[in-house]
């Protein structure tokens, strides 16, 4: 499973999830069994060679029509603040539907 995540800093342990039009990378991760297998981040989402499963936002005002286009599906993750949290949150079904 792979997660595209808008956040403000390229830090896995101090990033937060943040709007898409104020974040600074978009961080991936890469789910295995539960566990976030790998990270990476990206200043610049044309750069992502992987088929993205979910885009997690924190707010259900985000533009994501061309992710949808795309074929991503859109979870929505309105009180975890920091990615891990986000992560977590995400492998215990507690993220909202967009």
């Amino acid at each position: 499973m792979i997660l595209q995540i808008p956040v403000d800093s390229n830090d896995y342990e101090e990033a937060k999830i943040t709007s898409i039009d104020k974040r600074k990378y978009w961080l991936i991760v890469e789910l295995e069994d539960g566990y976030a297998r790998r990270h990476d981040f990206y200043d610049d989402a044309c750069k992502i060679d992987e088929i993205v499963d979910f885009l997690i936002v924190n707010s259900k005002k985000e533009e994501v029509d061309e992710f949808l286009d795309e074929g991503i599906d859109i979870l929505i993750a309105p009180l975890q603040r920091y990615v891990q949290d986000v992560v977590e949150a995400y492998v215990f079904r507690e993220l909202h539907e967009f």
